[in-house]
């Protein structure tokens, strides 16, 4: 008989729980399961003598011989539970144990994303908050329960067309995305069947597919940029400065994120350039993704007017993480830089007379004008940190799009100036 089970320290074992007998005498089996010294016990339904429970390896009983297999069968379900806790290095805990366990037992969606977003929230606060915005928009053109089973192509069509009337394509595509995703680890875990799964798999058949989101983004030309390199900003106005300052060293490094470039290390630092991995990507995909960025004479500059003095490896190059000490202070830091970075970009903006500027216009920017410059579009893709070419032409898409709608109206505008001055004629 399988009795125990060892994963990443975590060790799993089918026990007799002697502590206290019960009226007949008998004592219940349990799964033990023991990490850090600490241990958690899970009923199985089983009860036995002394004598019987040590009978089990070896019995020729059958009702014995089919409990054993029972036993085992429910051991190896913790045990697959705790390998897919510890996967892609996630770390052990019991309180995630008995979540996963809460959560194979609900065949409520609604529930199930929740006891999810509960996983999540330490390590992965945002994606926490994306599950729970997905709950509530369930609830809202659903109700408060939502079976796996009612789950089809015919409920998807019917948000889609309802759903539009509140929220833009990009917002439901978000929510879609993450039922899809919810639906197929209900699927591994033994929840729901596959053979009705609604989201569509292939190009031609007829269950539901998610259309993508066409964002409303905002991207900077060369000359837009050139102006707020030369914005004029009063010494004593230091944190407007360092707004548009640190804005700009995004954009030289190929539009990193907030939060990615507040969390580089001097270790990025190799060679005479900065290597990373996307904070948002990295639990997500199989292989890393390294972004490498040249230490061009602009970005020293950047670095040496606000980098940290110690360059120790372990030191952040800047300074604004170094009191987080968890995903949750790391997200709550970055959106509080952010909030500041985007008023004061703002106000640049106006005073440039410039479109609305955020921190994520950088990334927008350098995407664009590299693409307009001539560059490859592999090359932007692989500093863009995409996984596929595909969503990195739907990225410049939109943009395109715009540049193209600019140069119609700029020839309008000529031809209309011509015929003004023709007539003063």
């Amino acid at each position: 008989m399988t009795k125990d089970f060892t994963v990443a320290g975590v060790v799993g074992r089918i026990i007799l729980d002697t502590r206290r007998a019960r009226k007949d005498g008998k004592f219940p089996a349990k799964i033990r399961i023991t990490y850090n010294r600490e241990s958690v016990y899970f009923k199985l339904g089983y009860n036995y003598t002394e004598k019987d429970f040590n009978r089990l390896e070896k019995t020729r009983d059958a009702d014995l011989i089919a409990e054993r297999g029972q036993l085992e069968a429910e051991l190896g379900a913790f045990k697959s539970i705790v390998t897919d806790i510890v996967t892609n290095g996630n770390e052990y805990s019991h309180n995630k144990l008995n979540t996963r366990i809460r959560r194979g037992k609900t065949e409520d969606i609604l529930e199930y994303i929740e006891q999810k977003a509960k996983d999540m929230e330490a390590e992965q606060p945002g994606n926490a908050s994306i599950y729970r915005g997905t709950k509530e928009f369930l609830k809202k053109h659903v109700g408060d329960k939502l079976a796996f089973r009612e789950v089809s192509s015919k409920l998807l069509d019917t948000l889609q067309e309802t759903a539009l009337k509140d929220i833009r394509q990009t917002t439901l595509a978000i929510y879609l995305r993450t039922l899809r995703s919810v639906y197929n680890d209900a699927i591994n875990e033994g929840i729901i069947n596959e053979s009705g799964y609604p989201f569509s798999r292939k190009k031609d058949d007829k269950r539901y597919r998610i259309k993508p989101g066409i964002g409303t983004k905002t991207a900077l030309n060369a000359s837009q940029m050139a102006k707020i390199v030369a914005y004029q900003i009063p010494e004593k106005m230091k944190a407007l400065r360092r707004s548009r300052d640190l804005f700009l060293l995004q954009f030289h490094m190929g539009g990193i994120s907030i939060v990615d470039l507040m969390l580089l290390k001097w270790s990025n630092v190799k060679n005479n350039q900065i290597s990373y991995e996307r904070k948002k990507t990295i639990r997500t995909v199989s292989e890393p993704m390294v972004i490498r960025v040249p230490m061009t004479k602009t970005i020293q500059s950047y670095l040496d007017a606000y980098g940290t003095e110690d360059q120790h490896p372990d030191n952040y190059i800047l300074p604004f993480m170094v009191s987080a000490k968890n995903n949750s202070d790391i997200r709550r830091i970055s959106q509080n830089y952010t909030r500041i970075m985007n008023k004061h970009l703002k106000k640049i903006a106006k005073d440039l007379e410039l479109p609305h500027i955020s921190t994520y216009v950088s990334r927008h920017s350098w995407s664009t004008i590299s693409k307009n410059s001539g560059a490859n579009e592999s090359f932007i893709k692989e500093q863009l940190g995409h996984r596929s070419l595909t969503t990195t032409q739907n990225y410049l898409k939109s943009f395109e799009d715009q540049h193209r709608t600019d140069h119609f109206e700029m020839i309008e505008q000529i031809i209309q100036s011509n015929g003004i001055e023709s007539n003063k004629l």
